[in-house]
């Protein structure tokens, strides 16, 4: 599994912003329509669950710097005693007026660590392959020879992924939580930022980028029937295995030329 930041900036992003034109393409509503589950999810639902992904799950190249840097910075915080101690009165405090929530809270933003860690693996696999075989971020942008390096990526990454993603939007889709844990992270930016000798600026953007994304869960949430989320799940199953084998078959007829 290749380290995305071992490459450089400009083939990292290159590989990061073609991997999301793709995703882009494909859940564009034309080519969502083509599959049974999403007939009776309206056009609106369809085009938020597109855009929830475009922006929070895989934004921009530039945008994902931020999230990165975000993820990382809480792990790290997670590890050190001294940024952790001030949150213990917060912990206890959320305990008490969101016990219910907090488990469900914990799983999803567990999921969601893991999806961005299997999003990192994936782009460090094409990253890997295109520094090997001399592919250049022009040739990426142009996007023509992007199924040729997908169809390096191992397809138990690809799975993985997959299946990670199916589970994170499932977790979000039906969560009772979000209101809660909205305000759970705007307490710790509140603490933070009442200890700068102890958080610095970048402790601070990773609660606020995990403020954003729990927003952004919430308004996806809120336009969501119960009975949209299994079809929901259903067709983004159905549409990402479709694509992967279209992508295969598209890098094997490039092969053959």
């Amino acid at each position: 599994m290749a380290n995305p930041d071992e490459y450089p900036d400009e083939l990292r992003h290159a590989v990061i912003d073609a991997y999301r034109e793709q995703l882009r393409g494909r859940y564009v509503i034309e080519n969502i329509r083509r599959f049974d589950a999403f007939k009776k999810v309206e056009d609106g639902k369809v085009t938020a669950l597109r855009d929830f992904f475009l922006n929070h799950i895989y934004p921009p190249a530039l945008h994902r710097d931020r999230l990165d840097a975000a993820s990382d910075r809480v792990k790290h915080m997670l590890k050190s005693p001294r940024r952790m101690l001030p949150m213990l009165g917060l912990a206890l405090g959320s305990m008490r007026k969101f016990g219910a929530s907090l488990p469900s809270a914990a799983s999803t933003t567990r999921k969601t660590m893991e999806a961005f860690e299997l999003t990192r693996a994936l782009e460090g696999d094409m990253m890997a392959y295109c520094h090997e075989q001399g592919i250049t971020p022009k040739q990426l942008e142009e996007g023509s020879i992007m199924p040729e390096v997908i169809a390096h990526i191992p397809k138990e990454v690809v799975d993985e992924f997959r299946e990670d993603v199916i589970q994170l939007f499932g977790a979000m889709a039906t969560a009772t939580f979000l209101d809660a844990a909205i305000e759970i992270m705007e307490s710790g930016i509140k603490v933070m930022e009442s200890k700068p000798k102890v958080y610095d600026h970048d402790d601070l953007d990773g609660f606020r980028y995990g403020r954003e994304l729990l927003i952004g869960c919430r308004d996806l949430h809120a336009q969501l029937e119960p009975e949209d989320t299994p079809r929901i799940l259903k067709g983004i199953k159905a549409l990402e295995l479709d694509w992967y084998d279209r992508v295969l078959a598209e890098a094997a007829a490039m092969a053959d030329k």
